[in-house]
């Protein structure tokens, strides 16, 4: 129900438009039976300078990655993606339904966030640890450059076949890479709301409001 309601929110429809509510319930469904998710993962040590994080010998830029790795022993590395074919949908119903390539561009993007959680707690599970709130480059002052580091540390062009564009925009564009740092105990939930969001500004955004709850 939650990547149900999520879905919503990213393509605006109200709570009482039930035919518009209906048509997603059925497009979220065939999201989840046509583009299965592929998704890689890597744990790496984290090395401080002083109260600056190091990942392979080299500094995470800004403040938000020191303020939210702060006591972590390492760091996990993940990506996934729904893959091209969703890309191509999303495309071709533009041409001939938009509100129905809308209603898929917003499923998508709530059903592989949603899937990606299902990875997390599976990875804290076979690490026998807890992962932070999950960050990506771009969110808060982590640089997008930084983009290119994960691509190289998970190889993701020949494992997800994931391309990086000069504008360090991902191909497939329903792929999302990530950091989590990896703790002994569990960590406040601290990543949310507009400011961290990679979908910012969506049509609830538009309409002032949010689906932080």
């Amino acid at each position: 129900m939650k990547v149900f309601e999520t879905a919503c929110s990213y393509a605006g429809i109200d709570s009482k438009d039930t035919e518009s509510r209906t048509l997603m319930a059925s497009i979220l469904s065939e999201v989840a039976k046509k583009y299965p998710p592929r998704f890689v993962w890597k744990q790496v040590p984290l090395d401080w300078d002083g109260n600056s994080p190091l990942l392979f010998g080299e500094p995470l830029p800004g403040d938000m990655a020191a303020s939210y790795l702060k006591g972590a022993s390492s760091v996990v590395l993940m990506a996934i993606t729904l893959g091209p074919a969703f890309d191509r949908d999303v495309r071709r119903l533009a041409v001939t339904d938009m509100t129905r390539s809308l209603f898929l561009n917003a499923a998508g993007a709530a059903f592989v966030d949603a899937r990606l959680d299902q990875v997390q707690a599976t990875i804290g599970r076979e690490l026998g640890c807890y992962l932070s709130d999950r960050f990506s480059p771009g969110y808060g002052d982590l640089p997008l450059a930084y983009q290119t580091v994960l691509f190289r540390e998970l190889n993701l062009t020949a494992r997800l076949g994931l391309h990086l564009m000069d504008t360090l925009l991902m191909v497939p564009e329903k792929s999302i890479t990530v950091l989590a740092g990896v703790f002994d105990s569990p960590q406040p939930q601290t990543i949310r709301g507009c400011a961290v969001c990679d979908l910012y500004p969506c049509a609830l955004a538009k309409k002032g409001q949010t689906c932080v709850k």
